[in-house]
């Protein structure tokens, strides 16, 4: 009874299911891709293999290669490239950072005047076109909390510009706009 419940057929295909699937089973490799000074997973790391597929990590780090492979070339644009062979690819993979070092700088100095041209030009523009305050009268609101002492005529040309602020807001306030 029982050889005649399977057939040939299906005596194959069962056949072919328990040889290949350990096969299949060897050709997926599976590792997380880490920073080596950080320990953090890192994402979108693409394996070149030897048989011209490409696999991306997913955000976790995760990266699984579904084919048979030799070595696979391990790329990121923030870190330096790695080799590994199939073997390798097991749990945990670490990259390393690029490192873009200067062997020696040099500075020389010199005074502060022509380093930024353009910008006197700019400040010097700004101040020909800017319009003066109304009625002549200027107003520092920043220099009453100076802390040198300010002398006497600059005490009595604060209490001016107050006065007349004062009175323009009471003229303002006897005319309200419609």
């Amino acid at each position: 009874m029982y050889c005649h419940y399977f057939s040939n057929a299906r005596k194959a295909f069962l056949c072919f299911v328990v040889w290949y699937s350990p096969l299949y089973m060897l050709a997926q490799a599976r590792c997380v891709i880490v920073d080596k000074e950080t320990g953090v997973p890192v994402r979108n790391v693409k394996a070149y293999t030897d048989k011209g597929d490409v696999f991306i990590s997913d955000y976790q780090g995760n990266l699984v290669i579904d084919s048979m492979f030799h070595t696979a070339a391990l790329r990121h644009g923030s870190y330096l490239e790695r080799i590994v062979e199939s073997q390798e690819v097991k749990d945990t993979l670490w990259l390393l950072p690029q490192a873009i070092k200067l062997e020696e700088v040099v500075v020389w100095g010199e005074a502060r005047k022509g380093v930024f041209p353009w910008m006197s030009i700019a400040m010097a523009q700004a101040a020909a076109t800017a319009t003066p305050p109304p009625g002549g009268v200027s107003f520092d609101f920043f220099e009453m909390f100076r802390k040198k002492p300010l002398s006497r005529k600059a005490r009595k040309k604060n209490q001016q510009v107050l006065r007349e602020l004062e009175k323009q807001a009471e003229e303002e306030a006897a005319h309200p706009l419609p």
